[in-house]
Order: C-alpha cells, then sequence, then structure tokens
C-alpha cells in the first residue's frame, strides 16, 4: 500500500483541500489538525503511519468497506479511499467537523476527484449502519474520548462481519505512569480551569463553569451561591442530568454531591464526550473480547518518519510488547470478530 502511486493520489487530495482557490469555510481549523501535510514530506509520514497501522490487520484493505469511527475533519477516510477501500464511511457527532468534511469532498469532486467516501453526523455507539456492514473499522485517537466505551465495542460487534476488524490506536496509554499523571493534571485543568493552553489543548470556560450557566439559565433565580452548589456537585453530569439534579434541589432541596475528585475523567457537559481518558491497554482488550473478539495488543512508539534505524527500534519494542508496555506512549489493539 505504501506506494508512490498511492502517496500521488492523496497528495492531490491534500494539494486541493489546502488550495486557497477553493473556498472551504473553516480551513484554518482544518490546518490546525492537518495543516503540516502541505508539506510533501509530512504527506508521506502520514500515509506511512496509517499503512502502519493498517497492516496490523494482516489482510489488504482493496476492496474493503471500512469505518472511521470518530472520523472528524474526514482526512483518514479520504486516505483510505485512495489506498483501495471500495467505500469509506465515516462516523462523528460534531456537525461543524462534518460540515467541513463534505465540503472537502465536494471541492474534491468539483477539481475531478471523486471519491468512495460517505460521512454521516451521528453517534458511533448508537449507528443506523446495517448489521455486518463492514469489514474494518477505525478508531484513531477516538477511545480516550468515548464516555462508555463498551456501548461502543458492542455496536462494532453488530456492524463488523464475522472475520471483521477492529482497530484501535491511541496515545494515552494507562499502562505508563507519566501518562496517567500528564492526564489526571489535564482533566483538573479541564474540569476546574483556569482556562487558556496546556500542552496543545486550549481551554476556553471550564466544565464547572459551563455547568453553572446551564443552571443559572434554567433557574435564574437562584443565588450565586446555589448555581456554584450545584454546578459542583454534578461533575461528569450532561444537560439533562445536571437539569434533573437541579430539579431534586428544588423540590426536596437536596444538594447534589459529585463532585470531582481528580480520579475520573470529566464530562463535558453539553456534548457528553470525555477529555483524554487513558486506558489501561490490556484491560481494554478484556473488555472488548467480552463482545466476541479476539485481540491482540501492541506497544507503539511511533516510527513513520522513515528513518530506517528508528522503524526497526520500533519494531523489536512493538515485538517486545509485553516488556515495553509500560514505556510506550501509544497502544494499538487489534481486534477479531470470531
Amino acid at each position: 500500500m505504501l506506494n508512490q502511486k498511492n502517496i500521488a493520489r492523496f497528495r492531490t487530495v491534500v494539494t486541493r483541500i489546502f488550495s486557497e482557490d477553493e473556498g472551504i469555510s473553516s480551513r484554518d481549523a482544518l490546518r490546525r489538525y492537518y495543516g503540516p501535510l502541505e508539506e510533501q514530506d509530512q504527506t508521506v509520514e502520514y500515509v506511512r503511519g496509517v499503512v502502519d497501522l493498517l497492516n496490523l490487520t494482516t489482510k489488504s484493505i482493496d476492496g474493503m468497506v471500512v469505518l472511521d469511527a470518530g472520523c472528524g475533519y474526514g482526512m483518514m477516510c479520504m486516505l483510505l479511499a485512495t489506498l483501495g477501500a471500495k467505500e469509506a464511511h465515516g462516523i462523528d457527532i460534531m456537525e461543524d467537523r462534518m460540515g467541513v468534511f463534505k465540503e472537502c469532498l465536494s471541492n474534491l469532486k468539483a477539481g475531478g476527484t471523486e471519491l468512495p467516501v460517505f460521512p454521516i453526523v451521528g453517534n458511533a455507539m448508537r449507528s443506523d449502519y446495517d448489521d455486518d456492514k463492514f469489514d474494518l473499522i477505525l478508531s484513531v485517537e477516538a477511545i480516550s474520548h468515548y464516555r462508555e466505551p463498551d456501548l461502543f465495542f458492542e455496536e462494532c460487534a453488530r456492524i463488523l462481519r464475522p472475520g471483521g476488524v477492529l482497530l484501535i490506536s491511541d496515545g494515552n496509554n494507562g499502562a505508563n505512569p507519566r501518562i496517567v499523571t500528564e492526564c489526571k493534571e489535564l482533566w483538573r485543568r479541564f474540569e476546574q480551569g483556569p482556562t487558556g493552553r496546556i500542552g496543545p489543548h486550549i481551554i476556553v470556560e471550564a466544565y464547572e463553569d459551563i455547568r453553572k450557566g446551564m443552571i443559572r439559565e434554567a433557574y435564574p433565580e437562584w443565588s450565586e451561591q446555589d448555581v456554584a452548589a450545584v454546578a459542583r456537585g454534578t461533575s461528569g453530569m450532561t444537560r439533562d442530568e445536571i437539569l434533573e439534579a437541579c430539579r431534586a434541589k428544588e423540590e426536596q432541596g437536596v444538594i447534589p454531591d459529585q463532585t470531582f475528585a481528580g480520579d475520573e475523567c470529566p464530562v463535558h457537559p453539553g456534548i457528553g464526550a470525555v477529555l483524554e481518558r487513558f486506558h489501561h491497554p490490556r484491560e481494554l482488550a478484556g473488555r472488548i473480547e467480552v463482545f466476541g473478539f479476539k485481540t491482540q495488543v501492541y506497544s507503539y512508539f511511533g516510527g513513520a518518519g522513515g528513518n530506517p534505524a528508528i522503524r526497526f527500534a520500533n519494531h523489536v519494542l512493538k515485538a517486545l510488547t509485553k516488556y515495553t508496555l509500560k514505556y510506550a506512549r501509544g497502544y494499538r489493539i487489534v481486534a477479531t470478530k470470531v
């Protein structure tokens, strides 16, 4: 799959998308995620990284019907189509990102490149896809954002064909103590503030403050003290759950006590997404197996840059996953539906 023809085809896609002559409403947002792809060497690295991931399945993508669950702006789907997928579907709950994804496809079509790519706005844990539809499902940097990953595994078991593969890649390796510490600090900042940048993330409004806004809107007569108390006690809840807690306080005088203690990943009150939750890969694999899968876990140290020595070292580290997993930043899980 990693050959000059496929790289050139994907390079054409990238060049067209980022052309200033082709209007995309949120090109700046797209560039924040994929801007480096405008450089030729970064395009090659991205393709190599995805091919390395696909190679873990030991199957060819040619002719496959594939799904990118949590597809964002859709770059992965477009690459999967150029690599030979018969159909590349993408699902994501974020309507703004999916709007940009669809604009990209329209612009490609206008330029003479029509890809078998099919984006929909939806929930990957409760989709409308038919049973046994897909040969391959990818979850790349998405599993750490699911509030209830078991629902996702159950859905994958439904929509994957027998022998189909769920391929998970994530950079929040809960077997690595350093990653756990980093994640918990990120949780605290997103839940309680202050706003601003932390690593690659920008905190616009703390989750506790978002909850305060919801409560004030629903109960404008409440004192700031009551608003703050209920906001603190509804950590991890979404809008409907928060309003239910408000009703209990209003009718029974009960202040909710689900406060943020630092050991649970906070939940965005508006959309229900969680931020950078870490999972221990082997424990996660065990949960996947409950739904009728065979799994294999791999350490991931990188190597998509192409340096032969680094690629060889990373191949060895992957082969020694039993010993290297606790040092890896990322992990990969190959789950085959029995």
